[in-house]
């Protein structure tokens, strides 16, 4: 399942983006194997998180690293947003599916998460500001939601024009 994997890019990665993943039953080596890949092309690509639907893959599967060191990877599996602020903040969003593309996205302030991780235990924890805003936004990947659809169709349209006329003059 997991070799070869790569980073998809618009338009390609778009079916998988639009498609709720399903649960990884079984954490066994080709998950992890599959997990380190991502972590791999997160960084190379100086992202902050992926998830697998992102490599073409529709496991619920992420990969974080919100440090400055980059040196904290967080691998969840099967990740539920149990609890999430009422305070929300706006911050503009980028994803790696959509190279360049970057939208005003409101996400909550704080959220609690569990999951599994690659020993197969089960883990829970609140995250805050960049950290949550991350989780939600892979999270988000796993249910078919991209971060595009986040925004207000008149925004959402404006933007991408603008960021297809830039991509078209750049290649």
């Amino acid at each position: 399942m997991s070799e070869n994997v790569q980073l998809l890019d618009y338009p390609e990665v778009e079916s998988f983006l639009y498609a709720e993943s399903t649960e990884i039953e079984t954490v066994d080596d080709n998950i992890v194997s599959l997990a380190h890949q991502m972590a791999h092309i997160m960084y190379n690509s100086d992202g902050i998180g992926i998830s697998a639907p992102q490599v073409g893959i529709n496991k619920r599967l992420i990969v974080l690293d919100c440090t400055e060191e980059k040196n904290n990877t967080v691998y969840i599996i099967n990740p539920v947003i149990t609890w999430q602020s009422r305070e929300i903040s706006q911050s503009p969003e980028a994803c790696l599916s959509y190279p360049g593309l970057v939208m005003p996205v409101s996400r909550p302030k704080r959220i609690k998460v569990e999951g599994v991780d690659l020993d197969g235990k089960k883990i829970s924890f609140e995250a805050s500001g960049l950290y949550a805003r991350c989780i939600c936004h892979e999270v988000d990947h796993l249910d078919g939601i991209p971060y595009i659809q986040r925004v207000s169709r008149q925004v959402r349209r404006h933007l991408i024009r603008k960021w297809k006329k830039g991509r078209n003059q750049s290649e």
